[in-house]
């Protein structure tokens, strides 16, 4: 299903910035989608030991967690969008014991693995049919090999996109690591370490790991002497730089397999008894120095976070002291504890190295918190809170790949409750939401990650409003067809599956063709709403997003027909095929597109060709705009008042037409000056005849002709001049507060609180006096001129970062 109305709160004003030290400030605003209501009757969906709750591939994230039911859920979106597709799963887990987590994984090939409800029982293995899919397969085997006692499963990926499966077989206090790979070629698993770390059926390892950028794996681990949580003791490591055939330690000497407790590297003695905690946190620098964090007693016996790094030459240990409060662990089973386990990440900003804790502590309300600093021993760490609001018994897991790639943190959170030696509380369900933090972010660019997440959310609102009203497709005809064109920017932008779908379902029902005759001999180019006018260029617009589609999934019948009406065109001697404005849209980008996926030079040819026929007729070059076609040219036809008439929509089509031209165009074409003249000329000609609320009048010059707001051609006008600064063609310092002005009558005026697209004149020609125009009048092209002008603002958006 498609979550509405998730929430989106955003924090800009709490803490906006700190100073870590005088080179290096954190920022802690943090945007919070929610995504569903999951089970909080235990602390099963945000336990520490997730890998991964949170899992992303290139510009899509999937999330999991079990809902009241017991119910595998299994979720998807586009990064930035708040709108969460959810499909409850046929899989189900016990949920009664917080061990059984779900841990999913993003190999490079973009299918999901997910394994899930496990503590000492056989493998639980699914991954997607296809790439970046809801739908999963039956459950499977790995290797088929040590699958029956099965826990804490963990999913790591590889810089190949190769993963990695790290799990215990056997139990609590008598265990030991297996280590799996699934290579993405072969699309198989094997068996890398059946025995990784060696508990000698006396004692087993609790660990963590972590892959950093060069794809060395770093794991470290406590050791348990029985399954009382008291008996952890001690701080170890190891790494691999060979993928995990090998075994190093931090020295580079190499470990005989199975390590054991006399073979670890010890990095810190840490007894018995001293409320050490199983389950470390890993991250590693950019040059691959580890850094492992996790809780133990300080000297007045009092449980402080601690930070274990490797310097140059050796372990340095940094106690974060700012606790107060002791406790005690002992005893099998989930603890309620009055902290969380920990998450580290490594922060580098220049030379400056900082990390930063995410945690929970009832001390500070059990919410989502921070501590920061520079890694050193001397440094002193400052805390924030990145919510307000309690967690519960909440622990943190993150999108591990998308912060080791874009240095975004995205944690899973949900207020849980859990009872003591593995208690289920009797709770409703509660809100999983997303936390995301970029914690190097300026204030500057807290704000425009706040506006682009601002803007993604318009686009998300206005293109659902119009999918979920209009699920019926229509024909190829030019005024569903500009809407696609708007649709797929948006899916180009987004990476939004749903959108993607939405079009090739409307290409799939009018077969890939426009205008669909057969017989050459009655092939038309004069207006016509019937399959004769083959070579009216409302019926070839379809052939952008046919042509868009094709470059997204080869097929050939996706372009066939373009190639077949396009190539006979340009094989005629025929050059007035655009004698109104509209058409300059319509078929200008066609032949662009044409040209490219042939690279048949006939089609920039026959493009100028065309186009200065058009020019000829319909381009007035004192005011340097277009009339809608000849019969409107000035003395001959005049507005109301004895004006030119030139009609906004028109020269909207003409100047966003200009701009996909010159995205398209060879640099080296022998007419891009002609072109980019063209378009500064309308860029510098409309800007005089903006209102002071930012929209253009339906008769440009003639503003009490048909006075009032209208959508489509100031949607077009504000699409061109931000593509125009976005691309280099036009002066920011020049058109930004136009564009601007443009965006906010869209953004403000236009966009009603549903989503609907208002001010839009009907389809016409002309601008008619007395005609009705109001927050109702909506329509497809205006839809689609609106997501243009939208996709181009976050552009402009990011741009400022």
């Amino acid at each position: 299903m498609l979550r509405k109305n998730c929430v989106l709160v955003l924090w800009s004003l709490m803490l906006l910035h700190f100073s870590v030290t005088a080179q290096t400030s954190f920022n802690t605003a943090v945007t919070v989608t929610e995504v569903g209501k999951g089970w909080a009757g235990n602390s099963i969906n945000t336990v520490v030991f997730r890998k991964n709750s949170l899992a992303s591939y290139k510009q899509t994230q999937f999330i999991s967690y079990y809902d009241a039911d017991g119910f595998v859920v299994l979720g998807k979106r586009t990064i930035g969008d708040n709108n969460w597709q959810l499909k409850r799963t046929v899989y189900k887990g016990n949920i009664k014991d917080a061990h059984n987590s779900i841990s999913i994984a993003i190999d490079g090939d973009g299918y999901v693995h997910m394994a899930w409800d496990h503590h000492g029982n056989a493998l639980r293995y699914v991954k997607s049919k296809e790439p970046l899919s809801l739908e999963l397969t039956e459950k499977m085997p790995m290797t088929g090999k040590d699958e029956n006692k099965v826990s804490y499963p963990e999913f790591y990926k590889m810089p190949n996109g190769n993963l990695l499966f790290f799990y215990r077989d056997g139990a609590s206090g008598n265990g030991n690591i297996v280590l799996n790979k699934y290579d993405v070629q072969q699309k198989q698993w094997s068996r890398l370490q059946t025995n990784l770390i060696d508990g000698e059926n006396k004692r087993n390892a609790y660990w963590q790991a972590c892959v950093d950028v060069k794809g060395a794996i770093h794991l470290s681990w406590v050791w348990r002497e029985s399954p009382d949580v008291a008996s952890n003791h001690d701080m170890s490591y190891a790494v691999s730089k060979d993928g995990g055939a090998t075994w190093k330690r931090s020295t580079g000497e190499k470990y005989t397999l199975p390590i054991t407790l006399a073979t670890a590297e010890k990095v810190l003695t840490i007894p018995q008894k001293s409320e050490l905690i199983n389950q470390t946190s890993m991250s590693a620098d950019a040059n691959g120095n580890p850094i492992i964090a996790g809780y133990w007693n300080d000297k007045n016996g009092i449980p402080q976070y601690h930070i274990i790094y490797r310097t140059k030459k050796k372990w340095a240990v940094k106690d974060l002291a700012f606790r107060t409060t002791d406790f005690s662990l002992s005893g099998a089973g989930t603890k309620k504890i009055p902290i969380s386990r920990p998450q580290i990440i490594c922060i580098e900003a220049g030379k400056i190295k900082s990390a930063a804790l995410i945690f929970r502590d009832e001390e500070r309300g059990n919410k989502v918190s921070i501590a920061y600093g520079e890694l050193n021993i001397k440094s002193t760490w400052k805390l924030a809170d990145l919510l307000q609001t309690s967690t519960g018994s909440w622990e943190p897991s993150y999108d591990t790949e998308l912060w080791k790639e874009q240095k975004q943190l995205h944690l899973f959170v949900q207020n849980v409750q859990q009872g003591d030696g593995e208690g289920v509380l009797t709770v409703e369900s509660q809100p999983v939401r997303v936390v995301e933090w970029m914690p190097l972010a300026t204030k500057k660019q807290a704000e425009v990650i706040a506006k682009k997440n601002e803007l993604l959310q318009v686009i998300q609102t206005v293109n659902n409003y119009w999918q979920k009203a209009n699920p019926v497709h229509g024909l190829a005809f030019w005024d569903n067809a500009a809407y696609h064109t708007g649709n797929m920017e948006a899916y180009a932008l987004t990476k939004n599956e749903a959108y993607k779908n939405y079009s090739e379902a409307w290409a799939i029902k009018n077969e890939w063709k426009g205008a669909k005759s057969n017989n050459k001999a009655e092939w038309k180019f004069n207006y016509g709403e019937k399959d004769d006018y083959v070579l009216f260029g409302d019926w070839q617009i379809c052939f952008q997003t046919y042509i868009d589609l094709y470059n997204l999934q080869p097929e050939e019948i996706k372009v066939a027909r373009a190639k077949e009406v396009m190539s006979y065109q340009v094989s005629t001697e025929e050059n007035k095929y655009w004698w109104w404005a509209d058409g300059l849209y319509m078929v200008m980008p066609v032949m662009t597109k044409m040209y490219k996926l042939t690279g048949d030079k006939i089609y920039l040819d026959k493009l100028y060709e065309y186009y200065t026929y058009a020019n000829s007729i319909m381009y007035d070059a004192e005011e340097k705009i277009y009339y809608r076609d000849a019969k409107y040219v000035y003395p001959k036809h005049k507005s109301a008042n004895g004006k030119k008439d030139f009609w906004a929509r028109g020269n909207g089509w003409v100047f966003a037409g200009l701009a996909k031209v010159l995205q398209d165009l060879p640099k080296d074409d022998a007419h891009r000056n002609e072109y980019v003249e063209k378009f500064k000329g309308m860029a510098a000609a409309l800007k005089k005849q903006q209102q002071s609320e930012g929209y253009w009048t339906r008769s440009i010059l003639d503003t009490a002709h048909a006075p009032g707001y209208e959508t489509s051609g100031t949607a077009f006008f504000t699409y061109a001049y931000l593509w125009g600064m976005n691309n280099g063609y036009l002066n920011k310092a020049e058109y930004e507060s136009t564009a601007l002005k443009g965006w906010s009558y869209l953004k403000n005026i236009a966009m009603q609180p549903d989503g609907k697209i208002g001010y839009v004149q009907p389809i016409g020609e002309r601008a008619i006096p007395g005609q009705v125009v109001d927050k109702n009048s909506t329509a497809n092209f205006g839809v689609g001129a609106f997501l243009l002008a939208a996709c181009e603002m976050v552009r402009f958006a990011e741009a400022k970062k």
